[in-house]
């Protein structure tokens, strides 16, 4: 249970947000202890049904550990059809089993019940999950939702796929003109050798190092033209952190170059892109081509 020293100490971390409620923490039916800050006017969670939330998970002085809130696709979870079992809950399905549309609650977990605790927590009682109830559906309608989206994304692939052939053929394109000579006055060089083109400038900001690429792309060999990948087919953009080494180099210093927004095409040595030893499909000193479509920062 929470002494009166941490309960203070909790209500005056989210002082700020929120007014801790009179009559304190409440307990879920295993044994967790919550603080209602809002109570929504939805509908309350049932067996089978489906909620939709946003969570926080923080540190006791509100440090923010992990951030799930405003992604794409909102985190639901099934509350168990069989019921909320008495040992080895989920502390997330728990406090979801008793809540409405519309709650707002602090969930205190303690740190001796979590397995190998990170080291910044450690001296902490507790770690909180700040929990936003947005939606709930029964389990017909989530279904429902589930096959709706799928023929969405599946309609979305396909749309994808045609674009990706367009920019294959305008990726040709630019290749054969540069190989014919056709875009020197076009190319910009970097120092390290990389050679970039831009068809459409994008009106957004240069991106900083560290910050998340989001791009589509269009891979080809710069010998023969022969596509080796690109997004297109999975109809997913891809996403990178700049300046990170977690792709080529040839990608880090290319993007850091380009406006978000933009489209342009990349002509990547081999020592920026895989090297003298190369990585299968793409053989050793191999000279790369990308198209790049660069959507956002996030």
């Amino acid at each position: 249970m929470l002494n009166n020293k941490t309960l203070f100490l909790l209500c005056l971390c989210f002082s700020l947000i929120y007014a801790c409620k009179s009559d304190g923490p409440r307990t879920t039916d295993n044994g967790y202890e919550y603080i209602l800050h809002k109570e929504g006017n939805g509908q309350k969670a049932q067996k089978g049904d489906f909620v939709y939330f946003e969570m926080q998970i923080k540190k006791e002085d509100g440090t923010v550990l992990q951030d799930m809130t405003n992604l794409p696709n909102m985190p639901v979870a099934q509350i168990p059809e069989d019921g909320i079992p008495n040992k080895a809950i989920n502390p997330v399905i728990d406090i979801l089993g008793v809540s409405s549309v519309g709650d707002s609650i602090s969930l205190f977990i303690p740190i001796d019940s979590i397995p190998k605790p990170p080291a910044d927590v450690q001296a902490d009682q507790h770690v909180i999950y700040q929990i936003n109830i947005r939606d709930l559906k029964d389990k017909a309608a989530y279904e429902a939702q589930v096959a709706e989206d799928a023929k969405a994304k599946q309609k979305e692939m396909e749309a994808m796929k045609v674009v990706g052939e367009e920019v294959g053929t305008f990726v040709a394109g630019v290749l054969a003109d540069y190989k014919a000579g056709k875009l020197s006055d076009k190319l910009q060089k970097l120092d390290s050798g990389l050679e970039y083109i831009i068809h459409e400038e994008g009106n957004g900001p240069l991106p900083k190092p560290g910050q998340n690429i989001v791009a589509h792309y269009y891979g080809i060999m710069k010998s023969d033209g022969n596509m080796f990948d690109n997004s297109y087919r999975s109809g997913r953009t891809f996403s990178f952190p700049l300046g990170k080494g977690s792709v080529i180099k040839g990608w880090d210093q290319g993007f850091a170059a380009l406006k978000v927004g933009t489209k342009a095409t990349l002509f990547i040595p081999y020592d920026l892109a895989y090297g003298e030893a190369g990585r299968p499909p793409i053989g050793p000193k191999s000279d790369l081509v990308f198209h790049v479509d660069f959507k956002e920062i996030k």
